[in-house]
C-alpha cells in the first residue's frame, strides 16, 4: 500500500526545470445521477498552454448537451505539491488521498465541484522508469458523493468515479501522433483502455487494465497487448469542424487463458471539441459512447450495455 500511495504522488521535480518535456497531472471524472459528466485535471506543467505552467481545468458536461468549460492558470509560487502522497493545492483548488477515499474540489467562475471518491476496485500502477509515461490507476472504479456547482449554485450529486495520475519527462509526440482512451464501468468489472496511434506505421498499440473488486485480473503489460489483445477501428468519420479522422466504432478484445472479452464502442455524440490554441500542441474530442460488452471469465458469460465517457487526442507538431 505505500508503494502505492506514493506512486499516487507528485515525480518531477518542482517547479518544473524541462517545462517542454516534463509533465505531471492529477486527473479525475465522474458520472453524476443528474446525468452530467464531469472531468477535472490538476496539472503541474500544462502542455496545452503557452508558456506551459500550472492549471486547473474544468469540464462539465450537461445532460441537455450543454458544455461548461473552465480552465484556471495559476503561478507556481501559488502550488503545494507533496512527494509523499496525492496531495496537490492549487490556490484553493485540491485534491487530496484522505486514507479511505479521495477529496477533489473546484471551483472556477462560480463552476465545478466538492466530491470525495470511494474506491471500490483496487489500485493498480506503471512507473515510468523505461517507459514513456507514469500511469497509476489510483481509482479504476468508485462511488463519488458530494456537490456539483454551476454558477454558484450547489447540488447534491452521487455517482461512479475514476481517478489516475500520468507523469513523464519526454513529450508523447515522439512516439505517437494520436490517442483513443476511455473505460467502462460495470457491475463486476471496470475497463480502461488506450489505443495509441503510432508516428511510423498504421497498427495501434493497444493497453487494456481490467480490474474487479479482488483487483487486476488482466494488466496492460507488452506481452499482453501484443499477443492477447486485438483493436478494430472502423467507421472512420472526418469531423467537419477541427477536420480531424476518428473511428466512429472501436472493438477490443482479449483473449487470455480465463478471460476473454468482446467490447464494443460506438461514438454516440461529441460534447467536447478542442482545438490547440498554439503548435505544438494538442487537440482533444471528448464523447459518450454506447459500449456493449461480453466477457466470459472461468466459463462464465455475462453481457454488459452501458455508455460512458471517451475521448481522443491529437498530438500537433
Amino acid at each position: 500500500m505505500k508503494s502505492y500511495i506514493k506512486e499516487d504522488a507528485m515525480h518531477i521535480a518542482f517547479p518544473v526545470k524541462d517545462r517542454e518535456n516534463e509533465f505531471e497531472w492529477w486527473y479525475f471524472d465522474a458520472a453524476l445521477d443528474n446525468g452530467d459528466h464531469l472531468v477535472v485535471m490538476y496539472s503541474t506543467n500544462d502542455t496545452r498552454l503557452k508558456p506551459r505552467r500550472p492549471s486547473v481545468r474544468t469540464n462539465i458536461y450537461e445532460a441537455n448537451g450543454n458544455e461548461i468549460w473552465e480552465l484556471k492558470e495559476y503561478r507556481e509560487s501559488e502550488v503545494s505539491l507533496s512527494y509523499d502522497r496525492c496531495d496537490a493545492t492549487f490556490g484553493e483548488e485540491y485534491c487530496i488521498d484522505k486514507g479511505g477515499y479521495f477529496e477533489f474540489y473546484t471551483n472556477i467562475n462560480g463552476n465545478g465541484a466538492k466530491l470525495k471518491l470511494f474506491p471500490e476496485n483496487p489500485h493498480w500502477s506503471r512507473p515510468a522508469g523505461k517507459n514513456l509515461m507514469g500511469w497509476t490507476v489510483a481509482v479504476p472504479q468508485g462511488r463519488v458523493e458530494g456537490v456539483i456547482l454551476k454558477n454558484g449554485i450547489e447540488t447534491q450529486v452521487n455517482g461512479s468515479g475514476y481517478h489516475d495520475h500520468n507523469w513523464g519527462s519526454k513529450p508523447m509526440s515522439a512516439i505517437f501522433k494520436s490517442w483513443y482512451w476511455g473505460k467502462v464501468h460495470t457491475e463486476d468489472v471496470s475497463i480502461d483502455y488506450a489505443v495509441m496511434m503510432p508516428k511510423i506505421g498504421k497498427k495501434p498499440f493497444t493497453t487494456i487494465l481490467v480490474t474487479d473488486k479482488s483487483g487486476a485480473i488482466f494488466e496492460p503489460k507488452i506481452s499482453s497487448s501484443l499477443f492477447k489483445v486485438k483493436t478494430r477501428l472502423s467507421n472512420i468519420y472526418k469531423e467537419p469542424e477541427m477536420g480531424f479522422d476518428f473511428a466512429k466504432e472501436i472493438i477490443l478484445k482479449i483473449k487470455d487463458k480465463n478471460l476473454k472479452m468482446h467490447l464494443k464502442i460506438e461514438n454516440d455524440h461529441i460534447v467536447m471539441k478542442e482545438k490547440a490554441a498554439f503548435l505544438p500542441s494538442e487537440s482533444a474530442y471528448r464523447y459518450i459512447g454506447k459500449e456493449t460488452m461480453t466477457i466470459i471469465r472461468n466459463g462464465k458469460k455475462n453481457t454488459y450495455n452501458t455508455e460512458s465517457l471517451h475521448e481522443i487526442v491529437y498530438l500537433e507538431k
